[in-house]
């Protein structure tokens, strides 16, 4: 009798563990279907920021990007870029608030073997695994791309997927994952990058954050450029009372700081001579080549060079520039100081 109840119970259990799954299945299977008709909208903590509320409007990048959000085609891939502080994330939420279906935000989280999980996790979907591959990566796109496939045959447009955040996974193995998975998927990634504000967009920035009346906008893009953080800084700092000499000062130590780091500094050698006049050369060039004008001129001292972050490459346009503008004074002032011209 004993026995007649176990295997009752053990089966019972199996049947129960069956229409589960089943259920869970049936539940599933248009999940994100659904999410995009719906226009789920992850982490609305972080849409509805203040950044929002204070947004500073660009016109051109604007277009760009609701361009992108709006496109037609299934397979598009696109890769927005730029370096951090450039307004990329604030640029892309203000354009999502003007779709109302068929577009779905996702916040990356900032470790990447998460990434699955947590994707997965935002729409309810019963995803278990906290192990990152590319198996793994693919089988998840898949199912968004089966899904998104059904919202454009009922629609006639596609819908998007908005990932944020993924600047954190550029330099880890995850990002080759990413794009190991689009080409297996038959997607070709096109860059996209955000650019740091050219000076006029600058001045009308600094009016937008009120920037002290007894500084000049055009000095103040003279010392900082166009990142909008770093603008956002100085205008802090100046209402704090600081000179714009003071703060020109701070920034320029900080880049010398970077080149401490490649032991460039010291100018005791020709080779170290030629090394400076080329990065001159580079500063009299406007602070931007093309790449192969780049290694050309640098070889493998340019891997030094973009990995300290002294140099940024812009896939988009395939050229490489200074980083920041401090940088560029920098490189401008030691020359001078340091050297004879070549």
């Amino acid at each position: 009798m004993e026995v007649m109840i176990c295997l009752i119970g053990f089966f019972g259990a199996g049947v129960v563990h069956m229409l589960f799954r089943w259920y869970h299945a049936r539940k599933e299977e248009n999940l994100w279907a659904t999410a995009f008709e719906t226009s789920s909208f992850y982490n609305r903590r972080v849409y509805e920021t203040d950044s929002l509320k204070k947004y500073f409007s660009r016109p051109e990048e604007e277009a760009r990007v609701d361009y992108l959000l709006r496109t037609k085609t299934v397979w598009n891939f696109y890769i927005v870029t730029g370096e951090r502080g450039t307004g990329k994330s604030t640029l892309v939420r203000h354009c999502c608030k003007g779709i109302s279906h068929g577009l779905l935000y996702f916040e990356a989280p900032e470790l990447p073997h998460r990434f699955c999980y947590e994707l997965a996790f935002a729409v309810d979907y019963s995803w278990h695994h906290d192990i990152l591959s590319q198996a793994l990566l693919c089988t998840v796109f898949e199912k968004i791309h089966e899904d998104a496939h059904q919202y454009y045959m009922k629609y006639g447009e596609a819908p998007v997927l908005v990932l944020d955040k993924l600047t954190n996974y550029y330099s880890c193995p995850f990002w080759y994952e990413i794009l190991a998975c689009s080409k297996k998927l038959r997607l070709d990634p096109v860059m996209v990058e955000v650019s740091d504000l050219h000076g006029e967009e600058a001045a009308r920035f600094l009016q937008f954050l009120h920037l002290p009346p007894q500084f000049q906008a055009i000095d103040v893009y003279d010392i900082v450029g166009g990142r909008v953080t770093d603008l956002r800084s100085v205008v802090e700092a100046c209402e704090r009372g600081l000179s714009l000499e003071n703060i020109r000062t701070t920034l320029l130590a900080r880049a010398r700081q970077d080149f401490a780091d490649m032991d460039f500094l010291q100018v005791a050698s020709d080779a170290q001579a030629r090394f400076w006049s080329k990065l001159h050369s580079l500063y009299l060039a406007g602070g931007r080549v093309t790449a192969t004008e780049f290694w050309d001129m640098f070889g493998e001292a340019g891997n030094k060079l973009l990995k300290l972050n002294i140099c940024i490459y812009h896939q988009e346009y395939d050229s490489v520039s200074f980083y920041s503008r401090p940088t560029e004074l920098f490189v401008d002032e030691f020359f001078h100081s340091a050297f004879v011209l070549l």
